[in-house]
C-alpha cells in the first residue's frame, strides 16, 4: 500500500513536472507572437498616423485597439488550442500507461486491495454490487474471493480499471475507478498557475 502511495507520488511528480515545461513553453511562445503582432501594428498604424490628419488618427487609434483586441484573442485562443494538445498528449500517454499496468499480473493485488479498502471504508453486505470494467473480468473474479457477500457487475462506463462499489441500502456509490482518479488529476492538473495565461 505505500509503495502504491510512492508510485502515485511519483507519477503526480512526473506530471506536474511535464506540466510545468509544457506550460513554459506555451507561454514562452504565446509571449513572442504577442511581442510580435504588437510590434507589426505599432509599426503600421505609426505610419498610418504621421501622414493622415487629425481626425484620420483618431480613427486609426479605434481601429489599432480593436485589431490589437482582435489579435490578443486570437493569439491566446491559438495558445489554449496548443494547451489543450499537449494536455491531451499527456493524459493519453498516461493512460497508456495504466492500460499497461492493468494488464500485469500485479494488477490482480491492486484490486485485491482496493476491494480491501472499500470494504473497510464501508463493509460489503448481501446486495452490494462490484461494478469493474469488461476487461478486468477474470481478474476481479480472482481478487473478489472472500467477499461472498456482494455481487460483481461489469460497467461499461470503467475503462482504465478500478472499482466502484454500490450500497443499495445507502444508495451509495463508493468510487475507486483510475478512470475517476485520472480524471480527477486531470481537473487538478489543468488548475496549476503554470498553466495559466
Amino acid at each position: 500500500m505505500l509503495e502504491e502511495q510512492k508510485r502515485a507520488q511519483r507519477l503526480g511528480t512526473i506530471i506536474v513536472e511535464d506540466a510545468k515545461h509544457i506550460a513554459s513553453e506555451i507561454i514562452e511562445n504565446a509571449k513572442k507572437e504577442y511581442e510580435e503582432i504588437i510590434q507589426r501594428a505599432q509599426e503600421k498604424y505609426k505610419h498610418d498616423e504621421e501622414e493622415d490628419i487629425l481626425q484620420d488618427k483618431h480613427d486609426t487609434s479605434i481601429i489599432y485597439a480593436k485589431e490589437i483586441s482582435h489579435r490578443d484573442y486570437e493569439a491566446r485562443k491559438q495558445v489554449l488550442s496548443y494547451r489543450n494538445q499537449k494536455v491531451n498528449e499527456l493524459f493519453t500517454k498516461i493512460s497508456v500507461r495504466i492500460g499497461e499496468y492493468t494488464d500485469s499480473e500485479k494488477y490482480t493485488e491492486k484490486l485485491k486491495a482496493l476491494l480491501e479498502k472499500a470494504n473497510t471504508q464501508m463493509p460489503f453486505y448481501e446486495g452490494c454490487v462490484i461494478s469493474h470494467s469488461a476487461k478486468d473480468e477474470a481478474k476481479i473474479k480472482k481478487a473478489v474471493d472472500g467477499y461472498t457477500a456482494a455481487t460483481t457487475a461489469v460497467d461499461k462506463t470503467i475503462l482504465l480499471g478500478g472499482i466502484s462499489v454500490y450500497y443499495p441500502k445507502e444508495n451509495i456509490y463508493l468510487d475507486l475507478t483510475f478512470d475517476s482518479a485520472l480524471d480527477a488529476e486531470r481537473k487538478s492538473f489543468a488548475k496549476h498557475s503554470e498553466l495559466s495565461l
